[in-house]
């Protein structure tokens, strides 16, 4: 067998692999946003993809990580669109601030994707996690330039990822208004470096949620949910 048949056969099967798995995700999807994230089960997921358990168990070990998997997902959808949003700006610190506002607006717009990042939880925001392909880039431009203080970059990215998470959390359990979100990123803001009265300008900025494209998988699951609403 040529190199060149071996080399199609891996792509081939590369291929049939990522369809698959993003079959699932989107089936997954599918299911949490009738029956809720905290009561799915394997059966219902493999029941809406029309594949067997065996197949689930060869991309997910549990439904937890199908959990995870589609958070990631959703997720990378979002911070891509934000980090096209907001990657022109000049300032690092409102470019920053910019992000957390617009991540807040979409996430309380889009009500499945907010809830799978309360179920993940902190799981989302480990060394592999979107935060670190991301918020990096634009944590060291501001203090490179004096704008944060010279924090250890697990540091900034921990004080971010929980203050988000749990704002986000809030605002899902007890409706928490625009001005708490505003409070808790100007606070995150001032963590970083930033005088408190700037901070508070930079947070009250306006921010619209994300309009992400029909296609994605963000829009897909949100239109699911509402259909079964």
């Amino acid at each position: 067998m040529s190199d060149t048949t071996t080399d199609h056969r891996s792509r081939t099967g590369a291929l049939r692999r990522e369809r698959t798995r993003r079959k699932l995700l989107e089936s997954a999807l599918a299911v949490f946003a009738d029956k809720g994230i905290e009561t799915s089960v394997i059966d219902d997921v493999i029941g809406a993809a029309g594949v067997s358990r065996g197949t689930f168990y060869n991309y997910f070990p549990s439904i937890r990580a199908a959990i995870i998997a589609a958070n990631h997902e959703l997720g990378k959808e979002v911070f891509a669109l934000i980090e096209a949003e907001v990657s022109q700006i000049p300032d690092p610190a409102k470019r920053v601030a910019q992000g957390l506002l617009i991540f807040q607006e979409t996430a309380l717009a889009f009500p499945l994707f907010a809830h799978f990042v309360r179920a993940v939880g902190l799981e989302a925001a480990g060394q592999t996690s979107l935060l670190t392909d991301y918020l990096p880039t634009h944590l060291e431009d501001g203090m490179a330039q004096g704008r944060f203080s010279a924090l250890p970059m697990q540091a900034a990215l921990d004080l971010i990822a929980g203050s988000t998470l749990v704002c986000l959390s809030r605002a899902l359990a007890a409706g928490a208004d625009s001005t708490h979100r505003q409070q808790v990123i100007a606070a995150t803001l001032r963590g970083l470096g930033l005088e408190a009265d700037e901070a508070l300008k930079l947070a009250g900025a306006p921010a619209s949620p994300l309009e992400p494209p029909v296609d994605s998988l963000l829009v897909k699951s949100h239109q699911r949910r509402g259909s079964e609403m």
